[in-house]
């Protein structure tokens, strides 16, 4: 396969392909099932026991089996930690739980390309952003 991204979730690796998420199993390569996505490409990541497949028109959280546990907004970058992800829009990002509940959005700020390709811890308050120089501001929910 020529693939555009790759992640593992479990005993199965999962190809981007085209427009397809292509699950195969590790240890013969096998298909075990395939699901569709829509939009540009922008990212993908294992999250939890989810596979994240982040487009320009929207996010879908794949499960195990090859169901789509979730949708989301659509995203420009992902960033996963052990407990949350943080699904980074055009002016806009969430935090999301290892269960795919939003617990947290806000706007963001334009972008500029000193602030782009920044380190990012995500916790269920908000997002820690670190510069080059590991100064950091934090983005939480406002209300």
């Amino acid at each position: 396969m020529l693939g555009r991204g790759a992640t593992v979730i479990g005993d199965t690796v999962v190809v981007l392909q085209d427009q397809a998420a292509h699950g195969l199993a590790i240890d013969t390569g096998l298909h075990r099932w395939v699901r569709p996505f829509f939009g540009t490409l922008t990212g993908v990541a294992s999250f939890t026991d989810l596979v994240v497949v982040a487009t320009k028109s929207e996010c879908i959280l794949i499960n195990h089996a090859g169901m789509i546990a979730k949708r989301v907004d659509p995203a420009l970058a992902l960033t996963p930690t052990q407990d949350h992800l943080a699904v980074w829009g055009i002016g806009k990002a969430q935090v999301l739980d290892k269960n795919g509940i939003v617990v947290t959005r806000w706007s963001l700020p334009p972008l500029t390309i000193a602030k782009q390709d920044r380190v990012a811890i995500a916790s269920a308050q908000g997002v820690l952003l670190f510069d080059n120089d590991w100064t950091f501001e934090v983005h939480e929910d406002v209300g």
